[in-house]
Order: C-alpha cells, then structure tokens, then sequence
C-alpha cells in the first residue's frame, strides 16, 4: 500500500525516530480537551477527533510500544467522547487497558482519570463487577491525590453500581459527590452529579426531588451548550416519567431526547430511546408500533454486538414482554425515531 511504501521511505531515511516522535507530539497536542474536560466535547470536536482515529491508532501504539504509560493514558482518556458518543466503547476499553497494563503511574492522578473512564466503559458494557473495580480503585487514587473535582468524578463511578444494589448508599455516595461538586464551582462536575443523582432519587421513587435534580441538571446542560448532555438528561426525566405511569409525557421527553441525540449523532443514546418509545406504545396498547420499535432496537443491538446496559434494557423490556415478533424488515434508529414521531398519539391539554 502507499502507507507500507511511505513507512519503508521513512524507516531508509534515519529520520523515522525524529518523524514518529513529532508526530506522537502533534496529534497528543489535538487530543488535548480545549477546555480541559476530557468528558465533554461538542459534535464537531468529536467529528474532528473521530476522522484522525487512524493517527490516533498509531501514536497510542507507539507509547504502547515504548512503555510510555503517562502519555498512553491521557490519549486514551482524552478520547473518552469518541468512545462514548460514536459507540466505539469496546475499542476504547481495549486503549485503556493496554495503557493501565502498562509500569509506571502507580497512585497518580493520570491513573485515577483513566480508571474512572474505563469504568464508565465497563458500564455501558454491563460489566458491573469490572465497574466496581476500576471506580473503586479510582476513588481511593483521588482521595489521596486528586482535587474535589476529580473526586467527585470518581465517586460517580461507584454510585453506577451501588445504584442498582443499594439507593441508600448509593444517595449517600453521591450527596458527597454532590458536595464537592459545589465547592469546586465547576459547572460540569455539578452537571453531572445532579443528573446521576437524580436518578437515583426517580430509582427509588422520589419522583419530585428526582425532577427537580434532573431540571437543574437540564439547566446547567443548555448554559453549558452541551447537547449531548441535554439529550442524556431529557432521556433520563423520560424514563422516570415513565417509572410513575405519565406515558404522554414520556413519550414526549424520549423524542425530544431522540432529536437531540439524533443532531449529535450519539448511537447508544438513541438506542435508550427507542426502548423507551417500544415502552410506552406497548403501554397504550400501540402493539404494532411497540413491536416496530422493539424490533429496530434490537436489530442494532445484533450489528453492534452488545446490547444496552442491561439495568437500563430491563425496565423497557417488562413493558414489551409478550409482544409478537415483527415480521419485516428491520427499521433503522433514525426510521424508529421517525416512526414514533408520525404515530404520535393527540395529547389532552
């Protein structure tokens, strides 16, 4: 290929260490979160990070190859928005674990960070346990090492498990979070740990305070211009209208949640989406739409190869338990969505 022909140019050159090198630095440098937080990022900055994963590849092989775990983590970190967003979690699982495999780092913040997002990871795969680990592990890093802001990070990380165990300790973990958060006065953290501890509250059926949480979270989300976030926010307050039998106002939340996931091109979350929708038309006795929807969601699911994180999946599942299969053709996310969008229901004032 004219890859292979260039590289064995370079390699007769003597100039290949000095080229690698630099080119290491410069898409390090891109990687780096213009404004500091690895965990946000608008839908042209993943564009942008996304169309150089194949230099990204290379560069994080290469401090691989030279043991250089510092660098190898903060890339893999720093990429955390693709990984999620563009639904490349086992790939970006696979980054983190060789770089935290890697001598070095022990006890340092830069481990910390990347054990908090392979966590994250681990979650969405439904591997609770690794989840506990990685986060565990993380929450004892930051508590000696990090700031309020990287704890409060961290302990997000163990409430995603404790959450489906036990809400008391679970609440517990992130009122701390919650917190620090506060007094770190970084709108992001706070976004984050009002959304986490919103649902935690919808679990356990405090549905005013759950509300109440998710709409300052809501708030924080559009000042921050983070549509990704607003998505993700607006899902979960449809869910827990869902959760108290107010299926119009579910379905109107699961489509607004689904616009905006749709512009930021965010998979995963449209996929919660159409479960939700599967949801609430099989509720209304909407079986045919139910069985549409149900049927897309799981058609993406097989062509990815994982399923949505199973806690999450469970709750649509019960409301579609018994539904006929569909017999034609699988519709896309994007053609679920729109489906449910020309079915809707007229809605009473």
């Amino acid at each position: 290929t004219v890859r292979e022909f260039a590289r064995e140019r370079l390699d007769e050159s003597g100039e290949a260490d000095d080229v690698r090198k630099a080119h290491a630095e410069w898409f390090c440098a891109l990687a780096r979160p213009q404004d500091g937080d690895p965990w946000s990022a608008s839908t042209e900055r993943v564009d942008q990070l996304e169309l150089e994963l194949d230099n990204f590849r290379a560069v994080h092989e290469l401090l691989v190859d030279q043991a250089d775990a510092g660098r190898a983590l903060q890339l893999a970190v720093n990429l955390h928005t693709v990984w999620e967003m563009r639904d490349r979690i086992i790939e970006g699982d696979r980054w983190l674990e060789r770089a935290l495999s890697l001598p070095g780092c022990a006890g340092s913040v830069a481990r910390g960070l990347a054990l908090g997002a392979r966590g994250s990871l681990a979650y969405f795969l439904g591997k609770l346990e690794a989840c506990r680990a990685y986060s565990t592990e993380a929450v004892l890093i930051m508590r000696s090492a990090g700031t309020d802001e990287e704890l409060a990070r961290a302990l997000l990380g163990t409430s995603w498990v404790v959450r489906h165990e036990d809400l008391t300790s679970a609440r517990t973990t992130l009122e701390e979070a919650l917190l620090l958060a506060r007094r770190a006065g970084t709108p992001r953290i706070l976004r984050t740990t009002l959304h986490n501890l919103g649902e935690v509250e919808r679990n356990a059926g405090s549905y005013e305070r759950g509300a109440a949480l998710l709409e300052e979270a809501l708030s924080l989300a559009r000042e921050l211009d983070d549509a990704g976030w607003e998505g993700a926010i607006s899902h979960s307050l449809a869910d827990l209208e869902l959760y108290r039998g107010c299926d119009d106002a579910a379905w109107v939340h699961y489509l607004q949640a689904a616009g905006v996931s749709l512009a930021q091109q965010i998979p995963q979350q449209i996929g919660l989406c159409v479960g939700g929708l599967a949801a609430v038309a099989a509720r209304r006795g909407q079986l045919d739409i139910a069985r549409r929807l149900w049927a897309a969601l799981e058609h993406w699911e097989r062509e990815r190869g994982v399923r949505l994180q199973p806690v999450e999946r469970s709750h649509y599942e019960e409301a579609v338990a018994g539904l006929e299969p569909d017999e034609q053709p699988a519709l896309s996310l994007e053609q679920a969505i729109e489906l449910a969008t020309t079915s809707t229901p007229k809605i009473a004032p």
